[in-house]
């Protein structure tokens, strides 16, 4: 975590000092630019810190679900086109539902926590040009999720500490992340008594 919050707020320090001491001589653009880089790095950093404090909470048993009535393939669908607007590539997504999904109660800001953390994986790690699944199915009083991605893959030794936060694979170094998403993802799941 410390090495995570060092290398953004290194770089709020920096666009802070170019602003503090070279304000009159940069133009309108750039003056923007930097004050973007600023805004950014906040905002990864606040994510980070719910990120650490989702984990820490589903750990220590202190999460609190709210669950409400939830349309579920309404909710997955919506969540999986905002995810298809933000990747801007050229990957095929496709969605599938079976089952009925309108009687259901859930939480809806944790459950929108495990699918994001889950298809924004898929897609990081996967090439341009492949496919993105997502399959909602309803088999009696269980639903069950599945994501899909054509995908690098998991190390075999490190499928058994897959959800070991901070934990990843030395065949993804060039990709950006902090490695607590799957952690999350786990620990909420075991928070609803699901299972991954």
């Amino acid at each position: 975590v410390s090495h995570d919050f060092r290398t953004p707020l290194t770089v709020i320090l920096t666009s802070n000092e170019i602003l503090e001491n070279y304000y009159e001589r940069l133009t309108a653009d750039r003056r923007k630019e930097q004050l973007g880089r600023i805004r950014q790095q906040v905002f990864y950093m606040k994510s980070l810190l719910d990120d650490v404090l989702t984990l820490s909470q589903a750990r220590s048993r202190k999460m609190e679900l709210k669950p409400t009535p939830l349309i579920l393939d309404q909710f997955c669908r919506g969540i999986f086109e905002d995810i298809q607007i933000t990747s801007n590539d050229s990957r095929q997504f496709i969605f599938h539902s079976e089952g009925r999904f309108d009687d259901l109660v859930m939480d809806e800001k944790l459950l929108q926590r495990i699918l994001i953390n889950l298809l924004t994986n898929a897609i990081k790690y996967s090439p341009d040009n492949s496919t993105v699944e997502f399959d909602l199915l309803r088999e009696d009083r269980a639903v069950v999720f599945q994501i899909k991605d054509q995908g690098r893959g998991i190390p075999p030794e490190k499928m058994t500490r897959l959800y070991e936060p901070f934990l990843r694979g030395n065949n993804i170094k060039d990709i950006p992340g902090t490695g607590l998403g799957m952690a999350i993802v786990y620990e909420s799941v075991r928070a609803y008594g699901g299972t991954i």
